[in-house]
């Protein structure tokens, strides 16, 4: 996974930066996605990736989960 749109990485980053601005104080970090975004397509393509990710390491057979097409949109 590319670690520049790594959900993880991208949170954490975000949270900390709320901490270093010196805030003391309980900090909420919200994260919203507007539809018909490409936001909105880069997380639907990370859950994507990280259900077959997933998928990949608990199946004893992986391919058999998904279809033909299924396979080729997660390269694309």
């Amino acid at each position: 996974m590319n670690k520049k749109n790594s959900p993880e990485i991208s949170w954490y980053s975000t949270v900390n930066r709320a901490q270093r601005i010196g805030q003391d104080k309980k900090v909420i970090v919200c994260r919203y996605l507007s539809e018909n975004t490409i936001e909105e397509k880069i997380n639907k393509m990370q859950e994507k990736k990280l259900q077959l990710a997933d998928s990949l390491i608990e199946a004893n057979n992986p391919l058999k989960l998904y279809s033909e097409t299924e396979i080729i949109e997660f390269f694309q």
